[in-house]
């Protein structure tokens, strides 16, 4: 797992690239409806995140830029844990590929 922290006096801001999407991830009950626990490693999967900022699009061979279907505000599940972690403003952060999304929560 990457991680960049603040502090270094180089990141004011985080804006995503191209088809990247900066999201954090949406904390689940321990515990179901019925009164069961649920284990860490189930929990996590999958992986259920709220999109803070996205890139402006994905580049096309010939230079054009389509832009992405996730818009910030969305709830998104992830194919997989992100794996880039960014803190910023005491706040963990991820940053993913739009390619990972499975599909959005509305």
């Amino acid at each position: 797992m990457s991680v960049i922290t603040e502090g270094t006096g180089y990141m004011e801001t985080v804006v995503p690239l191209y088809s990247k999407l900066l999201v954090s991830k949406i904390t689940e009950d321990d515990k179901t409806a019925g009164g069961l626990f649920i284990p860490g490693s189930v929990k996590d999967r999958p992986n259920k995140v709220s999109v803070i900022a996205v890139g402006d699009g994905r580049i096309t061979p010939d230079g054009k830029i389509l832009p992405l279907l996730v818009k910030p505000g969305d709830t998104v599940l992830l194919q997989r844990a992100p794996t880039v972690q960014v803190i910023h403003e005491g706040k963990t952060l991820y940053l993913v590929n739009e390619d990972d999304v499975l599909a959005i929560i509305r």
